[in-house]
């Protein structure tokens, strides 16, 4: 049968088919290796009012291990190397798709068959992928483990089709977190966890990603919390976007948690529904990783502010940055007019601005002298670790009133402008 005369979705299954062989044919030749792996097996599991505990033990598993050399010989088999260069050329000729768009999603049918054991059947994978190169949405599910937020009895419902919830001993046994577990808060630390669902209508798995970010973001805003979607994984699993840890590794000690209860539910909710249609625009995702606004850069310093697992002073300078990006030019002075107009914005909406005012040149000082090679002395460590809180939760409360109460289209002089007028 000539080629042309084919559907996309049949090619794309054919593709699917010849990888599933050729994958077959480089397994028994010995050439893809294994690695060892940790799964947890879950022996107990209790919930208190402060912190979901687990109790658990180690068993060793393998699985396999794809370099780069063993991906690019399977793409290189000729029934491969052929079948992907037919359905990239035809999505671009035909579906219009970007020549580096088309191969990065074509280029996920040959990712099913490298890191799933079942990634579906052939006619399955050609489905979808086709349905995501000629962006048609269909539904998703995404489970994302959340590290450093938790969650009371009552499941916390953000936005239609997306809640929060406290984790419970089967989520441990799903195949999803199963095997990605160690190392999480819950088996060595007393941070929060808490489970984050979405089922959403999109085009393709970075939509439900980027939804999924959002979401913690909200989070981080809603309090001046260090969230973070340590696994995420979506269905259906059928090709290409697979649970994968985001962050890893010890939790600083003065990372901030928090546990959401039942009257915590409207407010975030109406934070969320808020931010979505800034933080999912394509104007201000374009302009973030290209161009960053101020408003980007801000919010960008407060994340790593949040997330950092550095000294005090780092923590600091990138908080300080953050109200820098929102309240000054590069124009201004310094210390005197940041701390006037961050304490005019948090006065307005209701906080104490002599105390803001002092925080705030207090921090300004400590992000000099280290910029400086000055440290905190050890016996102000303590103290400068409680100022670090304040004003994390300083900069949260100004980048939600510029971000939601103001809006991110106003321009950052006309801002400025409205904040001295306060």
């Amino acid at each position: 049968m000539n080629s042309t005369s084919r559907s996309l979705e049949e090619d794309l299954a054919d593709l699917a088919r010849a990888v599933e062989r050729e994958t077959r044919a480089l397994r028994a030749g010995g050439m893809v290796k294994r690695s060892m792996t940790q799964r947890v097996q879950i022996e107990n599991y209790r919930y208190d009012p402060e912190f979901p505990t687990f109790s658990a033990r180690q068993i060793l598993g393998s699985r396999e291990a794809w370099t780069r050399e063993e991906i690019a010989a399977l793409e290189a088999t000729p029934p491969v190397r052929e079948l992907l260069a037919r359905c990239v050329s035809r999505a671009v000729s035909e579906l219009r798709c970007d020549p580096d768009s088309a191969r990065a999603d074509v280029g996920h049918v040959v990712n099913a068959f490298i890191y799933q054991e079942s990634p579906g059947t052939p006619e399955e994978i050609g489905r979808s992928a086709a349905a995501e190169l000629a962006g048609i949405k269909r539904p998703w599910i995404a489970t994302a483990w959340l590290d450093g937020v938790g969650v009371g009895e009552t499941p916390l419902r953000v936005a239609p089709g997306i809640e929060l919830r406290r984790p419970t001993s089967s989520d441990l046994e799903l195949e999803e977190f199963g095997p990605n577990i160690i190392g999480h808060a819950p088996l060595g630390t007393n941070s929060p966890t808490g489970i984050l669902t979405a089922t959403v209508d999109a085009i393709g798995p970075g939509e439900v990603q980027t939804l999924v970010e959002v979401v913690v973001d909200a989070l981080r805003l809603f309090k001046s919390v260090s969230a973070i979607a340590s696994d995420v994984w979506m269905r259906p699993a059928v090709g290409w976007w697979f649970g994968g840890r985001l962050r890893r590794g010890p939790r600083d000690v003065t990372t901030i948690h928090a546990v959401l209860g039942e009257a915590e539910e409207q407010g975030l909710s109406a934070l969320y529904g808020s931010l979505a249609p800034i933080l999912v625009g394509p104007d201000w995702r374009r302009s973030s990783s290209t161009d960053p606004t101020p408003e980007q850069l801000a919010f960008r310093r407060y994340r790593e502010a949040l997330l950092s697992p550095g000294d005090v002073e780092v923590r600091m300078t990138s908080v300080v940055t953050c109200l820098e990006a929102l309240f000054l030019r590069r124009s201004d002075g310094k210390q005197s007019l940041l701390s006037h107009r961050a304490a005019s914005v948090l006065g307005a909406l209701g906080h104490d601005r002599a105390s803001a005012t002092k925080d705030i040149r207090e921090a300004y000082d400590i992000r000099s002298a280290y910029a400086h090679g000055e440290t905190v002395p050890s016996r102000k460590k303590e103290h400068t670790n409680v100022l670090w809180r304040r004003i994390v939760d300083h900069a949260r409360r100004c980048l939600v009133f510029r971000l939601v109460d103001v809006g991110p289209l106003e321009i950052k002089d006309d801002f400025i402008k409205r904040v001295d007028s306060m």
